[in-house]
């Protein structure tokens, strides 16, 4: 290469003869394909090591199993589609929090409920069942329980049916209730990671 150099220096291309002259620019062409190979795998492989090192320093996620086990791993942010028992799960949960209570505290109630449901149903429930406090509740000692939960998934409903037993001064009483149930899908967030959400129940009373 610095031959060539040197035979060229001082010359002008112009009064090259011919076929120098096309052997000179073929060269310069190569030379400048060669360089703009190594110009795109240079950048590529600074962007592999940006991502790498972006990635290794990133703070691992803490998954806290109880107070004394915890667990750090590295995590990615990723859709992942919503099945079956994704839906199963987000219903059994409402029922829990909705039906079930050993004292009955609104606002843990509340709090549980608010970040599985939309909005437009939460302030249905938040009335409802204030209202059911103040005029059934007073002076009564009242818990519920519910048991055997049962979700069935059809193409065009989902339904839940259950029991609850319900305790008034310590008296039980098994009261099965059917629900039929709408599930939207919506932001995801920390406390709802799936974005399942209940918008609408209808209660069936059952004998």
């Amino acid at each position: 290469m610095d031959k060539i150099k040197a035979f060229f220096k001082n010359r002008k291309i112009e009064n090259l003869p011919q076929g120098a002259h096309a052997q000179w620019i073929s060269l310069n062409r190569l030379m400048s394909f060669y360089r703009g190979i190594g110009v795109f795998f240079f950048l590529v492989s600074m962007i592999s090591w940006i991502m790498m090192g972006f990635f290794l320093l990133k703070d691992p996620i803490v998954v806290v199993l109880s107070q004394k086990d915890k667990i750090w791993i590295h995590g990615e942010n990723k859709k992942v589609p919503i099945e079956k028992e994704d839906i199963i799960e987000i219903v059994k949960k409402f029922i829990e929090h909705r039906y079930q209570w050993k004292k009955i505290n609104l606002t843990e109630m509340f709090q549980n409920i608010h970040p599985m449901t939309t909005s437009g149903l939460f302030s249905k429930i938040e009335d409802d069942v204030t209202n059911f406090v103040k005029k059934e509740m007073k002076d009564k000692r009242f818990s519920q329980t519910v048991s055997n939960i049962e979700v069935k998934i059809l193409k065009n409903s989902i339904t839940a049916s259950f029991d609850r037993i319900i305790r008034i001064n310590e008296l039980p009483l098994i009261a099965p209730l059917e629900l039929s149930l709408e599930i939207v899908s919506g932001s995801r967030t920390p406390l709802n990671p799936i974005g399942l959400y209940v918008n609408g129940i209808i209660e069936h009373q059952r004998n």
